[in-house]
């Protein structure tokens, strides 16, 4: 999952990096007009990250803007054996009781196998749509629904979302558990099951990097 690390300027602006992997465990069965198999596929997915700048705002307001990528890094049946890269942004509001934004992006396989054919190159549109209610005692509860358009496919995913997550201590560090539940109202036959649930777990980290720019 993403462990964000915002590296803070002098003039209350930052600069933000999150890194995110994950690891996926496929086990349903497919059928699509022109054949019916089993899915059974496990492994680390591509390894993604944002940079972005998001300049000081106030009364609660989250700008930000920048760039989304993805790494060829994953499982051989996992990875889309490509570089792709694209432009992203973020608009939301945040007070003690919840948070709530939008954030579109879109990604492009510039380089790779992957990216040599224009059947398997990424062209994906995504919009992430978020309501986080903060409950206290580090619990959260909310909906962030990804919704997305294969450009190369012509299909839509359009899925219903809620996500539950608790950040506690352990060891003298804040830790971030979370269960994220999606049911997909349309959705690629070939790769998404009706039904799918994750598990994230994400360090809250302090940014040792960001003292190299002081």
């Amino acid at each position: 999952n993403y462990a964000t690390k915002p590296f803070p300027m002098d003039n209350g602006d930052k600069v933000i990096f999150r890194p995110a992997i994950s690891y996926v465990q496929n086990d349903f069965h497919m059928d699509s007009p022109t054949r019916s198999q089993h899915m059974d596929q496990s492994g680390v997915t591509d390894i993604s990250f944002d940079l972005a700048y998001a300049p000081k705002m106030e009364g609660g307001t989250i700008v930000a803007f920048g760039l989304f990528a993805s790494l060829p890094t994953g499982s051989n049946d996992l990875t889309a054996d490509q570089f792709a890269i694209g432009p992203e942004f973020m608009f939301g509001k945040a007070s003690s009781e919840r948070v709530v934004g939008m954030f579109p992006n879109h990604l492009y396989g510039v380089s790779g196998d992957g990216a040599d054919h224009s059947d398997t190159r990424i062209n994906k549109t995504s919009t992430q749509v978020f309501w986080v209610e903060i409950l206290g005692g580090g619990w959260t509860v909310g909906s962030a629904p990804t919704f997305s358009y294969d450009w190369n496919k012509d299909q839509a995913e359009i899925p219903l979302n809620i996500s539950v997550s608790k950040t506690t201590v352990l060891n003298g560090r804040p830790w971030k558990f979370g269960i994220e539940a999606n049911y997909y109202l349309e959705k690629d036959e070939e790769t998404r099951p009706d039904f799918m649930l994750s598990f994230n777990i994400s360090p809250v980290v302090e940014n040792k990097l960001a003292s190299l720019f002081d």
